[in-house]
């Protein structure tokens, strides 16, 4: 059985690992190209807004306008079509795609993921939450969080975020 001291070395190392990994460092570029974009910014928060009202209405029973439709479809297209969003969501997709790849090598076959409550191929169980939902590291002793939801430069809410 390994000890605490092996299993928080092996946490660092792999910390290191991550801090010099490629799709970290994409993320990294790609959110503060993100935070610096106040277009890509305005997109994002224009398109929650306007999804929020729209949810407002069909919970509350109110009919959705075709101008509240089309008003979504042109948002929607600003927002598909905004490159450095783009460039965001592919660099996410692929840190995400890690993340998973990470948490199978974790957990995917160890009998230890059943005594923690993790269930099938690498996912956690509801007690723990899911990767998509929240990852915390610490890469080389600085702590970054990505966390689905998360604000960028306080404005935007895309699927995910890194704050320092």
């Amino acid at each position: 059985m390994a000890s605490d001291e092996t299993l928080i070395k092996s946490a660092r190392e792999l910390g290191e690992a991550l801090g010099k990994n490629t799709k970290v460092a994409r993320l990294e570029a790609a959110i503060k190209k993100l935070r610096e974009d106040t277009e890509a910014q305005r997109a994002l928060n224009d398109l929650n807004r306007h999804l929020n009202a729209v949810a407002q209405k069909e919970m509350t029973g109110q009919p959705i306008e075709v101008a509240d439709k089309q008003k979504l479809r042109d948002l929607q297209n600003a927002v598909v079509h905004n490159l450095v969003l783009r460039e965001f969501q592919l660099a996410q997709m692929d840190y995400v795609d890690l993340v998973r790849k990470l948490d199978d090598a974790t957990y995917g076959s160890s009998e230890a993921a059943a005594a923690v409550g993790v269930t099938g191929q690498g996912e956690p169980g509801p007690e723990y939450g899911s990767v998509s939902r929240m990852v915390r590291w610490d890469w080389g002793g600085t702590n970054r969080k990505i966390q689905a939801g998360g604000e960028i430069g306080g404005h935007a809410k895309p699927q995910a975020a890194v704050a320092r």
